[in-house]
């Protein structure tokens, strides 16, 4: 099977993530044994790869499902390498203002340039049952005080609230650990 949308991807991830050849490698032969040798990972390859991963452990759809919906940054409906590759390095190798973007894309599940109150608590409540099995309410005014006269946040105030003490410690809780 050609890859070409991949090897694309691995050069991105190279340049943008600054891995090694060697790094991005290894990260695409796990990529391709997730996908078997195609160039995407569906929804139905996703949940069946969590599936088995999960060792006789109850699935649970709607989470799983959340956790794809983050992870398709570009939200075409499958995750390609650059997303995967994203997910693999997001909590070491990013600088923070990488970090807070993809962060941003992430929790844009609708993919309308805004983060909403629904849409940063489905996030919120993934990363956390992931984590720890637990669902952490969040008081997401503290964190992001412009949401107490509205409900959605512009890329430009996320970005603003998350570089603050309290964004940073929000994030550092998260850690996504997706």
């Amino acid at each position: 099977m050609g890859h070409s949308h991949s090897r694309d991807g691995m050069k991105k991830v190279q340049g943008e993530l600054k891995l090694s050849e060697a790094e991005t490698g290894d990260m695409m032969k796990r990529f391709f044994q997730l996908t078997n040798n195609r160039d995407s990972l569906s929804r139905h390859q996703f949940h069946e790869t969590i599936k088995r991963s999960l060792h006789g452990q109850p699935f649970d759809k709607k989470l799983w499902d959340s956790v794809f919906d983050m992870l398709d940054l570009n939200k075409d409906g499958s995750i390609d390498f650059y997303e995967f590759s994203i997910s693999m390095v997001y909590s070491s190798k990013l600088p923070m203002e990488k970090k807070i973007d993809y962060l941003f894309q992430m929790m844009d599940f609708n993919g309308d340039g805004q983060v909403s109150v629904e849409e940063m608590n489905r996030a919120i409540r993934t990363a956390s049952r992931i984590a720890n099995n637990a669902e952490r309410v969040w008081d997401l005014e503290e964190y992001f005080p412009t949401l107490a006269s509205r409900d959605t946040l512009t890329k430009r105030e996320f970005k603003d609230a998350m570089s603050t003490r309290k964004g940073q410690e929000l994030m550092n809780c998260l850690n996504f650990h997706i």
